[in-house]
């Protein structure tokens, strides 16, 4: 790991037309029954590595992206980091939360398979995210039905993030982190000093030995962590270095109803087909 890996997150400036998430159900999360989005949506999230890039933030929204999707159609899909990284990314590198929300409910998420985040199939540059990259006419046609409705800010409480991610199936993290010997183990200890920031996809909610945790996956490849996964306990957020979360809220219905009409058009244009064969 270099030591520019973990550098990214650009905490958002305070904006009062923010809205904030406010769990549905006001009572204390219940620990003991926990929660993972995976388990829930019975899918497997394929593990990101940004390689040396500050490229956190889009790796953390395109995760979100592949799980809005399959509550949306059912299928996985990978999503490009580099889709949402290039529009968002500030010249010196890194990307904000509020930017990369507003971009995925501008724009959407493109597909991994049409706007790829790697390198010869090797963790990517910082290079790579330079300029927006051409989307085929397919491509833009995938991005249309995959935009978020609204995005909500969430505080850095653990108790809060637990409801965020129940509810809306995961939260982003800024995280701050430093070299301290625990950053790429199973259970990073928070920072002394902040070094760099760094955005990560919360997925689950578990205690483990007595102790509650924040269940996140990296983007750093499967040999960090748990094949990819760490848990941030609460002593990371009590100390202050979890400094803000969002989610987001996905009204679903209209991008079932346009990939239903998109398979409608194809099944009737492979009949035409047929009809002038024949």
């Amino acid at each position: 790991m270099s030591n520019s890996f973990g550098k990214g997150a650009i905490e958002s400036k305070y904006d009062i037309r923010d809205y904030w998430y406010t769990p549905a159900d006001r009572g204390a999360f219940d620990w003991g029954e926990g929660y993972d989005v995976e388990k829930d949506l019975n899918i497997k999230l394929q593990v990101k590595n940004q390689g040396n890039s500050s490229s956190c933030g889009g790796q953390a929204w395109a995760y979100y992206g592949e799980v809005l999707e399959k509550v949306a159609t059912k299928n996985y899909e990978p999503r490009s980091a580099r889709w949402i990284y290039s529009h968002t990314r500030v010249p010196a590198g890194g990307s904000s939360g509020r930017n990369n929300c507003a971009h995925v409910i501008k724009k959407g998420w493109a597909n991994e398979s049409d706007v790829t985040s790697y390198e010869n199939g090797k963790p990517p540059s910082e290079k790579l995210f330079i300029g927006i990259p051409t989307l085929t006419q397919e491509a833009k046609e995938n991005i249309e039905v995959s935009k978020a409705l609204s995005y909500l800010g969430v505080t850095a409480n653990i108790e809060v993030v637990a409801q965020a991610i129940a509810e809306n199936y995961g939260c982003v993290l800024v995280v701050n982190g430093a070299d301290n010997g625990t950053w790429r183990s199973i259970y990073p200890k928070p920072p002394k000093v902040k070094e760099w920031g760094h955005f990560v996809f919360a997925t689950g909610v578990v205690i483990r030995n007595g102790k509650k945790y924040i269940k996140i996956i990296n983007s750093w490849g499967d040999k960090v962590g748990e094949d990819g996964y760490q848990y941030l306990g609460e002593d990371y957020f009590k100390s202050g270095h979890v400094r803000e979360g969002w989610t987001l809220q996905w009204d679903y219905k209209p991008a079932q109803y346009k990939v239903l009409l998109k398979k409608t058009i194809k099944a009737l244009q492979q009949l035409l087909v047929l009809l002038k064969v024949k």
